[in-house]
């Protein structure tokens, strides 16, 4: 695979990665009422980025995937 076909994979995948943990974000409000601009709202939120970061970080380790 070439230079500009493994970056634009790393891209993608980075980029379909955030978009499903968006969609997360808004079926967690949806189905547990999170209210707009509250606490609960910024912890669901920091929550998934953490979580999202420590995927990323699992696969980067273990499997040399760079998302």
């Amino acid at each position: 695979m070439s230079k500009e076909e493994d970056d634009y994979r790393r891209n993608t995948l980075d980029k379909h990665v955030d978009e499903k943990f968006v969609e997360i974000y808004f079926l967690a409000k949806d189905e547990y009422d999170i209210g707009a601009n509250t606490r609960a709202e910024k912890e669901l939120f920091e929550r998934l980025e953490r979580y999202k970061t420590d995927i990323k970080d699992f696969c980067r380790r273990n499997y040399g995937a760079h998302i």
